[in-house]
């Protein structure tokens, strides 16, 4: 007996294949279209154009079908708002999140967002919101989970809310502890950052020689890797410590370092601090004119900030001021007197102190001709090995496509293009020599640099890797490359791209 299966059933089969079969294919597209989208947005919201995250969210929420699509949208939204310094609006948007996370015990995301709500706490007043409960919860998902980052959260939070209590000594061993656990995962910066907090209790503890030992060495660290900010408040510490020391001269000394730096990078805040540790300086050391006045300099930025000083204490700086200016004008009377009887000692000390000058200044620019010539014959010598080298792989015919590389958000470069790349953040940006605008990818250098050919790509600096062969001119402290774009050299890695020429020789 042949069984025959009737041709509608086939070609209903044969329907039903192809539906399914376009029912995935259209689903891939869907989710690669919203992971394309939610990279858009993110980065609109780093770069503050509102009016375009305001546009991809309404996109997004289209798209939302699932829980967990419901509950990534709540913390996108806690985001934005975050980033708008509307903390209220993103602390409601988190707290939605999080209730949606545990019911899809998401622990991974619930850790993320533990962590996004205690820092906006942080942010606000911790004394009107019962940050324990998300604290502790933390800290309970960090020991389960042994994640890095919310062991390291867990700690340093509960130093910072210690501190706000004022508890010195509980605030500054959850410090250290943070401390350690950044060198336990040899997290250099984290480390760094986390000891301005150790230095700052132990100055409140009145450590003075701990807190000045752990500030230096942190300003040793972020004078090699230039980071103004930092040294504008390390230097503002160490002024305060020198201060309570009585070493009035180092501490000036500070200040001014301090005054030097925020006129390079000058910031409404930073200004608001510099200006009143003036004016306590000069209340300290009885320069009663000046505290005032500093304290006066230090009241116009009490609109961006939250101002130190009352009207009350510049009320007192002023009475101290016009008492002083009395006593001031008696004494001015009595050393223009003294003046006169030392002014021909001055003059035969500066003439002596000008020789001296010149006979000094004559050795050091010779030394420093030297050096200079030294490091001009080596970057000469690396500058030839770099033209050699792309001779030699244009005669060679070496010349072909690069290797592709993926990156996470999806896209496709082709290695020959990329003219270098720089680490932003959590960010790198891949610059091209074909598009004005960089390819944005969330990774770290680090990891880059394991999916670069390389033979073609050197680290130049800690935040940028260069094409090898789109360098044209090298100097003492900077690249350029094919393009014109002049690029910082570092120390650290001038021996690595060294290494390299000379490999390739």
């Amino acid at each position: 007996m042949n069984l025959t299966i009737p041709k509608i059933y086939i070609n209903i089969s044969l329907i039903i294949v192809f539906l399914l079969f376009t029912n995935t294919l259209l689903s891939q597209i869907s989710n690669q279209k919203n992971y394309e989208i939610e990279n858009l947005y993110f980065d609109a919201i780093l770069l503050k154009n509102w009016i375009k995250t305001d546009s991809l969210r309404k996109i997004l929420k289209k798209h939302i079908v699932t829980e967990e699509d419901k509950a990534n949208f709540n913390y996108y939204k806690g985001y934005e708002f975050f980033h708008k310094e509307e903390y209220k609006k993103a602390l409601e948007h988190y707290l939605k999140a999080r209730k949606q996370f545990i019911e899809l015990r998401d622990i991974e995301n619930q850790a993320e967002l533990e962590g996004a709500i205690v820092e906006i706490i942080a942010y606000m007043d911790p004394k009107l919101i019962d940050y324990e409960i998300y604290l502790n919860s933390l800290c309970e998902i960090a020991s389960k989970t042994k994640s890095k980052t919310s062991v390291s959260d867990c700690e340093y939070f509960r130093g910072y809310f210690k501190e706000i209590e004022g508890k010195y000594n509980d605030a500054l061993k959850h410090y250290i502890n943070t401390g350690l656990l950044a060198l336990k995962y040899k997290d250099t910066l984290a480390y760094y950052t986390n000891e301005i907090n150790v230095g700052s209790m132990q100055l409140k503890l009145k450590k003075y020689k701990k807190a000045l030992n752990t500030f230096n060495k942190s300003k040793s660290y972020y004078n090699k890797i230039g980071n103004l900010d930092k040294n504008f408040l390390i230097n503002l510490y160490i002024s305060k410590i020198l201060l309570a020391q009585k070493k009035h001269s180092l501490s000036l000394d500070a200040l001014n370092k301090s005054k030097n730096i925020n006129a390079v990078s000058p910031s409404y805040e930073n200004s608001f601090d510099l200006y009143t540790q003036f004016s306590e300086f000069y209340f300290q050391t009885k320069n009663y004119k000046k505290a005032y006045t500093n304290s006066i300099i230090a009241q116009l930025y009490k609109d961006t900030i939250v101002s130190k000083k009352t009207e009350k204490e510049i009320y007192q700086f002023k009475l101290k001021y016009e008492v002083s200016e009395k006593e001031n004008k008696l004494i001015k009377i009595e050393n223009e007197n003294l003046n006169l009887k030392n002014k021909r000692t001055q003059n035969l000390t500066a003439l002596l102190i000008s020789i001296l000058t010149i006979i000094v200044l004559s050795f050091v620019i010779l030394f420093f001709k030297k050096k200079y010539n030294v490091s001009k014959n080596e970057f000469q010598t690396i500058q030839q090995e770099l033209n050699t080298l792309k001779e030699q792989r244009l005669n060679s015919n070496k010349i072909k496509e690069g290797e592709l590389i993926n990156l996470k958000s999806k896209a496709i470069l082709n290695s020959s293009e990329i003219l270098y790349i720089k680490s932003d953040g959590h960010y790198v940006e891949y610059h091209l020599d074909n598009k004005n605008k960089p390819e944005i990818d969330r990774n770290s250098l680090n990891e880059v640099l394991k999916i670069l050919p390389n033979s073609s790509f050197v680290r130049i600096h800690r935040s940028f890797v260069v094409n090898i062969y789109r360098i044209k001119i090298i100097n003492s402290s900077k690249v350029m490359l094919d393009n014109g774009v002049w690029i910082n050299l570092s120390r650290t890695y001038k021996q690595q791209l060294k290494d390299i020429l000379h490999k390739e020789d």
